[in-house]
């Protein structure tokens, strides 16, 4: 399984993450990165992914994956 993340918490974020979900199931999404708290948070709760708010965050988020989770 792959793991990816996603920058934005819009219409098109969701249209990513529902094609994800339905059509590509070796991929789980990991993280939204969004400027908007609330649509973040709504986001990661319906997709069950972290919600980050800033891009040092969302970079840490990264880092701090074990290899078998990047590959």
């Amino acid at each position: 399984m792959s793991l990816v993340s996603v920058i934005g918490a819009g219409s098109l974020a969701n249209v990513f993450a529902n094609v994800l979900h339905e059509f590509l199931p070796e991929f789980k999404l990991h993280s939204v990165l969004g400027r908007s708290q609330e649509k973040a948070e709504v986001f990661a709760s319906k997709y069950s992914c972290q919600a980050v708010f800033n891009i040092d965050d969302f970079l840490k988020k990264y880092d701090s994956l074990s290899e078998e989770e990047l590959l």
